[in-house]
């Protein structure tokens, strides 16, 4: 069976923008709710950084979803999302243990804020499959 044709990766990308900002600015809010770290700057100033977090996030991914096109877990769009979400979080995780043996007083590991981020980069994934399953692509001029 041949593969469906391929949806510009601008469709993901732009998907990915605004799906990241929301998700951006969802977290802030959890966080306020649950405590696991605590922000350095003003709401103001926490709101544009949350923002562009998410929406480099959210492009990253979606992208990554863009290339697989088809291909997907399982056969599956939410699985699919859901894992690429997951692996980036991994990827940065690893990252962030790779800084703590450069400097163990500031990079830590810290049990609740990696269970939050898992749990909130699994929303990523959801919000992206949900976006790319129910939002049709951006019309052309």
């Amino acid at each position: 069976m041949p593969l469906a044709p391929r949806k510009p990766l601008t469709d993901f990308f732009l998907r990915g923008a605004w799906v990241g900002i929301l998700w951006g600015w969802a977290t802030l809010g959890i966080n306020a709710l649950t405590g696991a770290f605590v922000t350095e700057h003003p709401l103001a100033s926490n709101l544009v950084m949350f923002g562009a977090g998410g929406l480099l996030t959210g492009m990253f991914v979606a992208g990554l979803m863009g290339l697989l096109g088809e291909r997907r877990v399982y056969g599956s769009l939410w699985l699919t999302a859901l894992a690429l979400s997951a692996g980036t979080w991994l990827a940065l995780r690893l990252a962030g243990v790779a800084l703590t043996f450069s400097d163990p007083r500031r990079y830590h590991p810290d049990g609740p804020q990696s269970a939050q981020g898992l749990a909130l980069a699994l929303g990523l994934g959801v919000m992206l499959a949900a976006a790319t399953r129910f939002f049709p692509p951006c019309k052309r001029y």
